[in-house]
C-alpha cells in the first residue's frame, strides 16, 4: 500500500518528468500568460478611466508606465527565482534550504517594497518634473505613482506569501516520529 502511495506521490511531485510535453507547456505557460496580461491591463484600464478626467491626467499615467513596468518586472523576476529555488530545495528534500529560500524571498519582497515606497514618495515628483514642464501633469503623476507604489507593496507581499504557501503545501506537511518535517 505504501509503495502505491509513493508512486502516486512521485507522479504528483515530478509532473515535469512524467507529463506529456504539450500538456505540460499549456499547464505551465497559460497561468503565466494570463498573469502577465492582467498586469499589463493595469495601466490600460487606468488610462481609460483617467482619460475621462483630462489629457494631462492621461499623460501623467502614460509617463508612469515605465516605472510601473519596472516594479512588475522586479517582482515577477524575484518571485520566479525564489519559487524555482524553493521547488528545487523541496525536490531535493532540503527543507533547511527551502526555509532559507522562503525567508530570503520575504526579505527581498520587504526590501523591494521599502525601496519602491521611498522612491515613489520622494522621487516621483523629480521623475515627472524632468519629463515635462506642465505642473498639472507633474502633480497628477506624483499622486498616481505614490498610490501605485503603495498598492505595489501590498500586492507584492500578498503574492509572495501566497506563492510560498502554495509551494510548501502546508496541508501535506506532517512531522515524523523524530520531529522532522516531511511532505506527503
Amino acid at each position: 500500500m505504501t509503495n502505491a502511495n509513493e508512486i502516486t506521490l512521485e507522479k504528483e511531485e515530478n509532473k515535469m518528468g512524467v507529463m506529456p510535453i504539450p500538456k505540460l507547456l499549456i499547464t505551465m505557460s497559460l497561468p503565466m500568460m494570463i498573469s502577465m496580461l492582467i498586469q499589463a491591463l493595469y495601466n490600460i484600464v487606468d488610462s481609460m478611466f483617467v482619460a475621462q478626467l483630462s489629457e494631462n491626467a492621461l499623460t501623467a499615467v502614460s509617463l508612469a508606465f515605465p516605472i510601473q513596468s519596472l516594479m512588475i518586472a522586479i517582482a515577477a523576476g524575484t518571485g520566479v527565482g525564489i519559487n524555482a529555488l524553493l521547488s528545487r530545495n523541496l525536490g531535493e528534500k532540503d527543507f533547511t534550504g527551502a526555509d532559507r529560500a522562503a525567508k530570503n524571498g520575504i526579505f527581498l519582497a520587504i526590501v523591494s517594497c521599502i525601496i519602491f515606497a521611498i522612491l515613489g514618495v520622494s522621487g516621483s515628483h523629480f521623475f515627472f518634473a524632468i519629463q515635462t514642464d506642465n505642473q498639472q501633469i507633474v502633480d497628477y503623476g506624483t499622486q498616481y505613482l505614490s498610490i501605485i507604489t503603495f498598492f505595489f507593496c501590498r500586492n507584492l507581499l500578498t503574492d509572495y506569501f501566497r506563492e510560498i504557501v502554495t509551494v510548501y503545501r502546508p496541508h501535506n506537511l506532517q512531522y515524523d516520529h523524530t520531529g522532522n518535517r516531511r511532505y506527503y
